[in-house]
């Protein structure tokens, strides 16, 4: 989840950087007048634009991994719990708990997923 932050911050960076790499390359090959700087300024936005859009892919799925690893580590905390032998003390039977109780894993995931990945990571 860490990297995936680190790497979805590269792309907001590189997304605030693509006014400011207009300007320059407007003020270094637009104004000069001449084609090898066009050509570099054009090659170096092609990077730039290649950076911000690997960047979101990595990250938007390393993120999404995260949430989905924590969320099956919720899903087999809760069958664990609710498949023990010794009972549980709800009144309700196996199926219907697990149905509950796992309808809300996902958001329970999104909600502590940070802390909860980093706690599995550290073995805590």
């Amino acid at each position: 989840m860490i990297a995936g932050v680190l790497v979805l911050s590269l792309h907001q960076a590189t997304e605030a950087a693509v006014p400011v790499a207009i300007g320059v390359f407007v003020d270094r090959a637009v104004s000069t007048g001449r084609v090898e700087p066009l050509l570099w300024c054009v090659l170096m936005m092609v990077v730039l634009f290649a950076v911000l859009s690997n960047a979101w892919k990595t990250g938007a799925r390393q993120v999404v991994w995260a949430i989905e690893y924590e969320t099956h580590l919720l899903r087999l905390e809760i069958a664990q719990r609710v498949l023990d032998p010794r009972g549980h003390r709800t009144g309700l039977r196996s199926g219907e708990l697990l149905s509950i109780a796992t309808s809300d894993a996902e958001k329970a995931a999104l909600v502590g997923g940070f802390k909860g990945s980093l706690q599995h990571r550290l073995g805590f």
